[in-house]
């Protein structure tokens, strides 16, 4: 029989892992009510989780907001740690929000389907509709980031069908989109039938980061950050906050195909922000699966200054764009695919000394001042980075990016801000310490006769495999870090196990590069001296010993490692 009514308050589609380690599907009320149960979120992509998770936040944070039986003036970190204390979500909340609003979740209301647009159509979609490719990110013609080919996605299920509505929200690609219309409106901004560019979702522009728990319900209150410390929080600055003005999009007017009207311009909150209708979709059904739909641009939402209402993203002053602008222009630090997270220490962790170029992910702060307040014991903290990068003008998905550190909270606080600094210290350390080891690769081709294009792609070759070898190591080191490290032993630990190491891998490059390198070439800008291996070798004993002296021990003289000044007595490419 054809279905005709698909409600995920009651129909399962958030994808989850449970602690047993079985992947399931889950509605939301069974998602919030074995979230003790579910280890973690899943999906086709790691940007699933990212979207699952903000609309789960959403809801919980509303029913928070709306729970009857809360003491309206209790501070929000006290009502934090009731809920941390908790053996449960506030399910009696959440069951009464997901009640009210109930009628609003069904994927298949021909009046108020969930996150769409009723009749919505395109020149496109009134000759029989779209395919599914642009719904699904991991589809492509070309087999380019593709898990499946775009010839064989004739049908979604149900529930594929709402994850994919909530990624295509959060992170659709840009390009050319048709415009769209419906019995109500039509998009003003059409030009042609065809809207032009306006920049891809709001989630693809951050560098989403995600505090996991040892399960779902502590992932969902490590994430949430409740009131108005959201914004007090990161800006350190009173951001005015009206009960009831921050809502999600199923609490307002049906969307249309027209842009909402808004009182004033950009996210309200939170649950605003968390469930913003960046594109106006119609899903296609055959009362058995979804077998296409109508894809249009929706509310544009530019990432200029979201750091007053966006919890899950570090920010950096931009001073073009401030000055540009003629006020401070605050952008997402957005991840690289090239970078590991750990390398980036200094967008998650706090400074040594608070910063205003740098802005940490407000729930990162809101942890660390709840546990600066003795609300929470020093516990684990799994970081994970998640994020896309755009190609081609943004129009497509070119790589997804997912990474995690364990770190602990007591990092957080103010009282470990020096621990917290010499992490982010040693991280830069261990850069410079692996591009010497570039270096020495790039010489030792010289060396040897090898040109420049060999020598430079030998050491961007060896760089890659210096983070490598760096990798697991200086993970286990970070997560060792707590409360009782002293930071200078943590300083000499790990300049002495990543020194070891590099020194190994060096050596090993020395032997390799055999007797034409240790015979050597002419110095180029010295005709009577030779660059050889001994001397490559020397090089990069001085720039390790620069980057990660041994305790107490004074920086060698000279250039730092990361300058590139030469001389036969330095750490340098030969010209």
């Amino acid at each position: 029989m054809p279905i005709r009514e698909y409600n995920v308050v009651d129909e399962p589609f958030v994808s989850v892992r449970m602690t047993g380690g079985e992947a399931a599907e889950l509605s939301l009320l069974d998602t919030f009510r074995q979230a003790s149960d579910v280890h973690a979120l899943g999906g086709e992509l790691p940007t699933h989780v990212f979207a699952q998770l903000r609309l789960l936040l959403a809801i919980l944070l509303r029913s928070v907001e709306r729970d009857d039986h809360a003491d309206r003036d209790e501070e929000p970190g006290d009502r934090w740690l009731t809920l941390w204390r908790s053996d449960s979500l506030p399910l009696e909340a959440i069951e009464s929000y997901l009640a009210t609003f109930h009628d609003r979740f069904d994927l298949l209301d021909p009046e108020r389907p969930f996150l769409q647009v009723p009749g919505l159509r395109t020149t496109a979609s009134t000759k029989g509709g779209v395919g599914l490719q642009r719904l699904v990110p991991d589809v492509s013609s070309n087999g380019l980031f593709a898990m499946r080919r775009a010839g064989g996605l004739a049908r979604l299920s149900y529930a594929e069908a709402a994850r994919q509505l909530l990624h295509a929200h959060a992170y659709a690609v840009s390009g050319i989109y048709p415009a769209g219309s419906d019995d109500l409106s039509e998009d003003p901004r059409a030009k042609g039938g065809k809207i032009y560019p306006l920049g891809v979702g709001p989630a693809g522009d951050l560098g989403g980061v995600i505090i996991e728990g040892r399960d779902l319900r502590e992932t969902l209150l490590l994430n949430l950050v409740l009131g108005s410390a959201a914004s007090e929080t990161i800006t350190r600055e009173p951001i005015s906050y009206e009960e009831g003005d921050d809502a999600p999009v199923w609490e307002r007017d049906p969307l249309t195909a027209a842009p909402e009207r808004r009182p004033r311009p950009g996210p309200r909150g939170q649950a605003d922000l968390f469930t913003w209708p960046s594109r106006r979709i119609r899903l296609i059904h055959d009362g058995q699966g979804v077998t296409g739909a109508v894809l249009c641009y929706g509310d544009p939402l530019g990432p200029q200054n979201l750091h007053t209402v966006e919890t899950m993203s570090a920010f950096h002053r931009n001073d073009a764009q401030t000055r540009k602008a003629g006020r401070t222009v605050y952008m997402p630090v957005r991840h690289r695919p090239s970078r590991a997270l750990w390398r980036g220490l200094a967008a998650i962790l706090p400074q040594d000394v608070p910063s205003r170029e740098t802005l940490q992910p407000a729930t990162i702060r809101w942890l660390g001042e709840l546990a600066e307040r003795g609300r929470i014991p020093d516990i684990v903290l799994r970081t994970r980075a998640i994020g896309v990068e755009y190609g081609t003008q943004s129009s497509v998905i070119d790589e997804v990016i997912d990474d995690a550190v364990d770190i602990h909270l007591a990092l957080l606080q103010e009282q470990h801000r020096e621990l917290a600094h010499t992490a982010i210290e040693i991280a830069s350390r261990t850069e410079d310490a692996v591009r010497a080891l570039g270096r020495l690769a790039e010489n030792l081709t010289l060396a040897s006769g090898g040109d420049r294009d060999i020598a430079a792609s030998s050491r961007d070759s060896e760089t890659a495999e210096g983070y490598a070898l760096m990798e697991r190591p200086f993970r286990d080191w970070l997560a060792g870090l707590d409360g009782g490290t002293d930071p200078d032993d943590a300083r000499g630990d790990w300049a002495g196990m990543a020194r070891d190491i590099l020194r190994r891998r060096a050596e090993w490059l020395v032997q390799d590069a055999g007797t034409p390198a240790w015979i050597g070439r002419a110095h180029k800008q010295n005709g009577s001296d030779a660059l050889n291996s001994s001397k490559a070798f020397l090089w990069f004993l001085r720039a390790l010993g620069n980057a990660l002296p041994a305790p107490n021990a004074p920086r060698a003289d000279g250039p730092t490692p990361s300058r590139r000044a030469p001389g036969p007595d330095e750490n340098e490419e030969i010209a």
